[in-house]
Protein backbone atom coordinates (compact mmCIF):
# COMPACT_ATOMS: atom_id res chain seq x y z
CA UNK A 1 0.00 0.00 0.00
CA UNK A 2 2.61 2.31 0.72
CA UNK A 3 0.23 5.70 1.87
CA UNK A 4 -0.51 7.73 4.60
CA UNK A 5 -4.34 6.45 4.37
CA UNK A 6 -6.08 4.25 5.69
CA UNK A 7 -8.38 1.80 3.84
CA UNK A 8 -11.14 3.41 4.96
CA UNK A 9 -9.81 6.66 4.31
CA UNK A 10 -9.01 5.49 0.75
CA UNK A 11 -12.61 4.34 0.48
CA UNK A 12 -13.95 7.94 1.33
CA UNK A 13 -11.87 9.47 -1.27
CA UNK A 14 -12.75 7.19 -3.87
CA UNK A 15 -16.97 7.50 -3.26
CA UNK A 16 -16.12 10.86 -2.99
CA UNK A 17 -14.77 11.01 -6.51
CA UNK A 18 -17.58 8.57 -7.57
CA UNK A 19 -19.64 11.36 -6.48
CA UNK A 20 -18.56 14.31 -7.94
CA UNK A 21 -18.40 12.29 -11.26
CA UNK A 22 -22.09 11.49 -10.83
CA UNK A 23 -23.42 14.63 -9.25
CA UNK A 24 -20.89 17.35 -9.66
CA UNK A 25 -20.62 17.85 -6.41
CA UNK A 26 -20.08 16.17 -3.26
CA UNK A 27 -21.81 16.83 0.08
CA UNK A 28 -21.77 14.68 3.71
CA UNK A 29 -25.04 13.34 3.26
CA UNK A 30 -23.89 11.51 0.08
CA UNK A 31 -21.16 10.07 1.54
CA UNK A 32 -22.99 8.93 4.17
CA UNK A 33 -25.49 7.14 1.58
CA UNK A 34 -22.68 5.79 -0.81
CA UNK A 35 -20.60 3.95 2.03
CA UNK A 36 -23.35 3.17 4.25
CA UNK A 37 -22.05 5.22 7.41
CA UNK A 38 -23.25 7.77 9.63
CA UNK A 39 -22.94 11.68 8.92
CA UNK A 40 -21.31 11.75 12.32
CA UNK A 41 -18.53 8.97 10.60
CA UNK A 42 -18.06 10.93 7.59
CA UNK A 43 -17.90 14.00 9.29
CA UNK A 44 -14.68 12.58 11.54
CA UNK A 45 -13.34 10.92 8.05
CA UNK A 46 -13.00 14.31 6.32
CA UNK A 47 -11.46 15.66 9.30
CA UNK A 48 -8.65 13.37 9.41
CA UNK A 49 -8.21 13.81 5.01
CA UNK A 50 -8.54 17.22 5.20
CA UNK A 51 -6.11 17.42 8.10
CA UNK A 52 -3.66 15.40 5.58
CA UNK A 53 -4.54 17.89 2.85
CA UNK A 54 -7.04 15.39 0.58
CA UNK A 55 -9.96 17.81 0.96
CA UNK A 56 -11.18 21.18 2.08
CA UNK A 57 -14.35 20.44 3.88
CA UNK A 58 -16.03 23.79 3.95
CA UNK A 59 -19.41 23.16 6.90
CA UNK A 60 -23.12 22.86 5.36
CA UNK A 61 -21.71 19.67 4.20
CA UNK A 62 -19.80 20.39 1.26
CA UNK A 63 -16.51 18.60 0.37
CA UNK A 64 -14.25 19.85 -1.87
CA UNK A 65 -11.50 17.63 -3.13
CA UNK A 66 -7.89 18.99 -3.28
CA UNK A 67 -5.18 18.21 -6.39
CA UNK A 68 -3.58 15.32 -3.88
CA UNK A 69 -7.01 14.52 -2.90
CA UNK A 70 -8.34 14.05 -6.56
CA UNK A 71 -4.84 12.42 -7.51
CA UNK A 72 -5.14 9.93 -4.54
CA UNK A 73 -8.80 9.20 -5.50
CA UNK A 74 -8.77 8.29 -9.11
CA UNK A 75 -5.58 5.99 -8.63
CA UNK A 76 -7.39 4.07 -5.82
CA UNK A 77 -10.72 4.05 -8.51
CA UNK A 78 -8.64 3.10 -11.20
CA UNK A 79 -7.16 0.14 -9.33
CA UNK A 80 -10.84 -0.84 -8.43
CA UNK A 81 -11.90 -0.57 -12.24
CA UNK A 82 -9.35 -2.53 -13.56
CA UNK A 83 -9.27 -5.19 -10.50
CA UNK A 84 -13.09 -5.55 -11.11
CA UNK A 85 -12.73 -6.11 -15.12
CA UNK A 86 -10.39 -8.82 -14.65
CA UNK A 87 -12.30 -10.64 -12.05
CA UNK A 88 -15.81 -10.39 -13.67
CA UNK A 89 -14.99 -10.04 -17.47
CA UNK A 90 -12.03 -12.62 -17.82
CA UNK A 91 -12.67 -15.03 -14.87
CA UNK A 92 -16.13 -14.46 -14.50
CA UNK A 93 -16.35 -13.92 -11.00
CA UNK A 94 -20.07 -12.73 -10.27
CA UNK A 95 -20.67 -8.97 -10.70
CA UNK A 96 -21.16 -8.60 -6.77
CA UNK A 97 -18.79 -10.38 -5.67
CA UNK A 98 -15.72 -9.10 -7.86
CA UNK A 99 -17.08 -5.38 -6.90
CA UNK A 100 -16.46 -6.57 -2.85
CA UNK A 101 -12.58 -8.31 -3.75
CA UNK A 102 -11.99 -5.36 -5.85
CA UNK A 103 -12.60 -3.09 -3.33
CA UNK A 104 -10.43 -5.43 -1.06
CA UNK A 105 -7.98 -6.00 -3.05
CA UNK A 106 -7.30 -2.17 -4.53
CA UNK A 107 -6.08 -1.73 -1.32
CA UNK A 108 -3.37 -4.36 -0.64
CA UNK A 109 -1.79 -4.91 -3.93
CA UNK A 110 1.47 -2.73 -5.14
CA UNK A 111 1.26 -1.07 -8.67
CA UNK A 112 3.49 -3.38 -9.99
CA UNK A 113 1.45 -6.20 -9.47
CA UNK A 114 -1.54 -4.37 -10.52
CA UNK A 115 0.30 -3.48 -13.54
CA UNK A 116 0.76 -7.28 -14.33
CA UNK A 117 -2.83 -8.24 -13.59
CA UNK A 118 -3.85 -5.66 -16.11
CA UNK A 119 -1.23 -7.09 -18.87
CA UNK A 120 -2.61 -10.34 -18.29
CA UNK A 121 -5.92 -8.97 -18.51
CA UNK A 122 -5.38 -7.56 -21.98
CA UNK A 123 -3.71 -10.32 -23.19
CA UNK A 124 -6.08 -12.55 -22.16
CA UNK A 125 -9.03 -10.60 -24.10
CA UNK A 126 -6.48 -10.07 -27.39
CA UNK A 127 -6.03 -13.90 -27.36
CA UNK A 128 -9.37 -14.44 -26.79
CA UNK A 129 -11.02 -12.72 -29.52
CA UNK A 130 -8.58 -13.99 -31.75
CA UNK A 131 -8.14 -17.57 -30.97
CA UNK A 132 -11.34 -19.47 -30.74
CA UNK A 133 -9.94 -22.65 -28.65
CA UNK A 134 -8.44 -20.04 -26.17
CA UNK A 135 -11.41 -18.66 -26.13
CA UNK A 136 -13.35 -21.95 -25.33
CA UNK A 137 -10.85 -22.83 -22.79
CA UNK A 138 -10.98 -18.98 -21.01
CA UNK A 139 -15.00 -20.07 -21.35
CA UNK A 140 -14.71 -23.56 -18.82
CA UNK A 141 -12.74 -21.37 -16.64
CA UNK A 142 -16.06 -18.54 -16.31
CA UNK A 143 -18.25 -21.27 -15.59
Amino acid sequence: MGSDLSESLEDYLEAALIILLEKGKVRVKYLSEQLGVSPASVTEALKKLEKLGYVKYEGHGKILLTEKGRRKAKEVLEKHLSLFNFLHNILGVDRETAEVEACKMEHILSHETLNKIAMLGELVSSESERNPDFREKLSSIKR
